[in-house]
This record gives structure tokens, C-alpha cells and sequence, in this order.
């Protein structure tokens, strides 16, 4: 089977991301990544995701792209993009 990599860019998203990643741990295999790529939010955003055992990684402000491009960089497994 294959192994999946989920990059997830974030920016103030403590009202969504909890449920995001609820949803995206019922779609994949345990053993797929989930990975969160944070533009240095000023609210619980970081402590919610990291409260998800996901891999956790915190990148300039830059727009969607550069945190999508650095997530695939850390990423271990095939990455499904949209």
C-alpha cells in the first residue's frame, strides 16, 4: 500500500484546524503523515496540532506556496497535491 504524506500550510486557524485534522485521521492509514506547516500564528493553532501527535513545523510568513514547497521538502512518504 501506499504511504502518504498530508501537508496542511496554516495561519490563525484555531476554530478549524482540530476539526481538519480529525477529518484528515479518519481518511488516511495511521501510518500516513500528517504534516502542519505554520506561518508563526498568533493564536492556539500550534498547541491544538501539536496536541494531534502531527509533525509540526513553523516557516516565515510567505503565502501558501513557500509553506506547501517546505512541507514537501520534510516530507517522508508520496504526496497526494491539490
Amino acid at each position: 500500500m501506499v504511504k502518504v504524506s498530508v501537508i496542511v500550510p496554516t495561519l490563525n486557524e484555531e476554530n478549524y484546524i482540530g476539526d481538519t485534522l480529525e477529518s484528515l485521521k479518519k481518511q488516511i492509514d495511521a501510518e500516513d503523515e500528517i504534516i502542519i506547516v505554520d506561518s508563526f500564528s498568533t493564536d492556539r493553532t500550534l498547541e491544538i496540532s501539536e496536541s494531534y501527535g502531527v509533525r509540526v513545523y513553523q516557516v516565515p510568513r510567505g503565502g501558501i506556496g513557500p509553506a506547501k514547497t517546505y512541507g514537501a521538502m520534510k516530507a517522508v512518504f508520496e504526496l497526494g497535491v491539490r
